[in-house]
């Protein structure tokens, strides 16, 4: 007997988050990339990356208040809402991630004495 190839509609139905979940992991990659370029010495990348918690944190809540069935929404939301997320809180948090990594470089390049 010849075994029947699995069709793509039956392997969505068992993982619906698995695209959506690829796509926005891969969309925050590209935003760290593109916000690490920034001769900021990192303060960029450091505000691309704290923004992008707080949309993981309300996936992962969503995953777990339906695994199995999600709502149309709920997928738009996982694949196209880190983008607006980070936009806006990067505008926010740059200015605070700017001066703490500016104090942070500053901390470490304190030169300590023998003596003192």
């Amino acid at each position: 007997m010849q075994q029947e190839k699995e069709k793509p509609e039956a392997r969505d139905k068992r993982r619906p988050f698995e695209g959506p979940v690829l796509q926005a992991f891969l969309t925050q990659v590209l935003f760290y990339l593109a916000t690490s370029c920034i001769d900021d010495f990192g303060a960029g990348g450091w505000a691309a990356i704290i923004s992008g918690i707080p949309f993981w944190i309300v996936v992962v809540f969503l995953k777990i208040r339906n695994p199995h069935s999600p709502r149309r929404f709920t997928l738009l939301f996982i694949r196209w809402g880190l983008i607006p997320i980070v936009i806006l809180s990067f505008a926010f948090l740059y200015p605070y991630a700017s001066s703490l990594h500016k104090a942070w470089r500053n901390y470490e390049r304190q030169d300590v004495k023998p003596g003192r």
